[in-house]
């Protein structure tokens, strides 16, 4: 928990990350907020039902908190820390008493020394600042996602240390499951895979199939009703089984996705190097033991040592999180979003296959392998991708994500000032593709043109091909449902506003496919800035020349066109 809390908070002031989140979690935050209000899930109050978040235990669980406070997010802050802090300390737990501190494969022997593997996996967990900035400061629910990732290998990996299986473990192991359905969609492929490992686990401690059968079975269907249970949910309130994330994000082309998947994999290897030796440890200690667990699901029992059977469930385990993220295509945003829930799962394997050893109680091989190993982290901590000794030269890779959501929120106060004359009805709509901290501070309709909150946009039928994330855009869609604002955003005073749009390769202007020098789009919408004094700079947009005449014509603010 201090270890979580400590890098957590030297994360934050290293890149001087406000406490406000990221985008994504500013959009679940606005579904948490209306939910809390009693008007029901939600983007814009009084319009359609979308599920524009990928996490609905999350969203449930932050509406809680706009139900204490206005201003939650130190709730979620301390909520992160709380259940990725428990999560770490659990399987350290197991680490260090069940299987580090006992001098064969066989022993009780129990000691209240931390043993030294015990100790590299808490530093293998604290080398890596991107671990903390999405499990805790991004306030997204990947931390809790991974607190249920690492909980429930390590459930199984205590399973595996009973002669049998305890009834409480399975009880734990199923709610750990419903509760994973709730949080992610990839959470289906997951449970099949611990399912499947359970079923290995029931059958290598029984001596029927039928018996490890009895026992397996109803945890399979407590998973299985639970998630017809969510399906259902979701056809009759949203009209789609799936989160609309899910249709906005993921393209028909698999072989496409799959593409982008790998170059995600081969960025994160590069940028986080050490990362390569266990996982090629894994392939093979899933390699060589895969026979021996294909026969003991045969033929019974005992065909693989305990310890073997540990390694292979924590090898998999560390496969599965490194390869579903492949198959759904990675992510664009900086510190590798989709592997930091993994990264305390990746180093278990090879601390399950290596010679156990004592911090205290070290010969003269495992001092040399200690060390080498230290000094490996330590190598590692200086040159990966987001670096402890660099937080402030490498904000550059998530910290705009943080300032996305801060002006977004200012943009949408300073636009309800602008048309103050309005009524919340009557307030100009707002379009953009990162629509959470626009929404936030916001109270007119915003249309996120990316999709994620936007049904039309999410299901079109276009290949959704492009930046990853961020390819929904559809031309055709954006003029049957034409917003009045589009792009706003702060300029400083200090500088002649200008339209950054158009610069040569400007992310914005590729998301929306060129768009903006479109002769239809030129004909319909002007760029221009509006004065702020409040923001002391500009209010800069792409605005609808009908409401720009309106606005015009009240002779409220100073406004410069810009070509």
């Amino acid at each position: 928990m201090l270890l979580t809390l400590a890098a957590s908070i030297a994360v934050m002031n290293g890149m001087d990350l406000r406490l406000i989140g990221v985008d994504d979690a500013n959009i679940l935050f606005v579904y948490s907020k209306h939910f809390a209000a009693g008007e029901g899930l939600v983007y814009n109050i009084g319009e359609e039902r979308v599920e524009g978040f990928s996490s609905m235990l999350w969203m449930l669980i932050t509406s809680i908190g706009y139900l204490i406070t206005e201003q939650p997010t130190k709730l979620f802050f301390a909520l992160n820390v709380l259940l990725v802090g428990t999560a770490i300390g659990f399987t350290w737990q197991y680490i260090d008493t069940s299987l580090l501190n006992a001098s064969d494969s066989e022993s009780t022997e129990k000691t209240h020394l931390t043993s030294a593997g015990a100790l590299l996996w808490l530093a293998w967990i604290a080398s890596n600042p991107g671990f903390f900035i999405w499990t805790v400061t991004s306030l997204m629910e990947t931390g809790l996602w991974a607190a249920l990732l690492l909980t429930t290998v390590t459930l199984l990996l205590y399973a595996i240390s009973d002669e049998r299986t305890t009834q409480s473990r399975l009880y734990g192991f199923a709610s750990l499951n419903v509760l994973m359905l709730l949080t992610r969609p990839e959470a289906m492929a997951w449970v099949l895979y611990f399912l499947a490992m359970l079923l290995i686990v029931l059958r290598w401690q029984e001596n029927s199939f039928k018996s490890a059968l009895r026992r397996w079975l109803p945890i399979v269907a407590v998973c299985a009703v639970s998630l017809a249970a969510l399906i259902i949910f979701r056809l009759n309130y949203f009209g789609y089984p799936l989160p609309n994330t899910y249709y906005a994000k993921m393209t028909p082309d698999k072989l496409y996705d799959i593409k982008f998947g790998l170059l995600y994999l081969r960025q994160f290897l590069t940028m986080n190097w050490l990362a390569a030796i266990p996982i090629l440890l894994s392939i093979g200690i899933v390699g060589r033991y895969m026979p021996a667990i294909v026969l003991t699901l045969i033929h019974g029992p005992k065909r693989i040592d305990r310890n073997e059977l540990a390694g292979f469930c924590a090898a998999s385990a560390a496969l599965v999180g490194i390869l579903l993220p492949v198959l759904m295509g990675g992510d664009i945003f900086g510190a590798f979003r989709f592997y930091q829930p993994v990264w305390p799962l990746l180093l278990i394997p090879v601390l399950l296959i290596t010679r156990t050893f004592r911090v205290t109680q070290l010969n003269s091989t495992q001092a040399r392998v200690l060390t080498g190993t230290v000094v490996a982290l330590v190598a590692f901590t200086l040159t990966q991708g987001i670096s402890w000794t660099n937080l402030s030269a490498d904000r550059g890779r998530v910290g705009h994500l943080y300032e996305l959501t801060h002006r977004g929120i200012l943009s949408g106060q300073y636009i309800q000032e602008i048309f103050s004359s309005s009524t919340s009805a009557d307030l100009p709509t707002l379009g953009a593709s990162a629509a959470g901290g626009y929404k936030m501070g916001y109270p007119g309709t915003v249309i996120d043109t990316m999709g994620l909150n936007f049904t039309p946009m999410a299901h079109h039928d276009g290949d959704k091909k492009g930046e990853r994330g961020h390819a929904s855009f559809s031309k055709e869609i954006f003029w049957q449902y034409p917003v009045d604002l589009l792009e706003p955003t702060l300029c400083p005073a200090s500088k002649p506003p200008v339209n950054k749009y158009l610069n040569p390769g400007n992310w914005v202007f590729e998301i929306y496919q060129r768009l903006f020098t479109d002769r239809a789009f030129k004909q319909k919408y002007r760029f221009v800035a509006i004065e702020a004094p409040q923001a002391q700079g500009w209010l800069c947009t792409y605005i609808n020349r009908d409401t720009l005449e309106t606005l015009t014509a009240q002779k409220r603010h100073k406004i410069v066109l810009i070509d």
